[in-house]
């Protein structure tokens, strides 16, 4: 376990159970496999450091590969995509990072089923 730090009280997560991270400018809000969303005052860089596990798929957002459900990726001029969590979030993927997720995905085994291609 890394501990992690959130409104001065130090807590350890496991990577595991973490679905996703999204960033609010200097903020982060950590989704958990448990249902909690904690709070850190932490910016998403640093957290991507921390945990170089996790995919950063957009400016705003890192996941865990291992908790995608579902996803959307188009190519073409404009590719375009998101990605739906556990617990149904659904995350938005950057143009330039389409065909890193979909790589990552296509390898990662099991879980995550494809909703629809352009």
């Amino acid at each position: 376990m890394k501990p992690s730090f959130a409104a001065g009280v130090r807590q350890k997560v496991e990577i595991s159970s973490i679905i996703a991270i999204t960033g609010d400018v200097n903020y982060s809000y950590v989704y958990l496999a448990n249902g909690q969303c904690q709070f850190h005052s932490r910016t998403l860089k640093w957290l991507q450091d921390r945990y170089p596990s996790l995919l950063r798929i957009h400016k705003s957002y890192l996941i865990n590969l291992n908790h995608v459900t579902h996803y959307s990726l188009s190519r073409g001029r404009s590719p375009h995509g998101y990605v739906v969590m556990e617990n149904d979030l659904k995350l938005s993927v950057s143009r330039r990072n389409v065909e890193l997720v979909r790589e990552l995905l296509n390898k990662t085994p099991g879980r995550a089923q494809l909703i629809s291609v352009n």
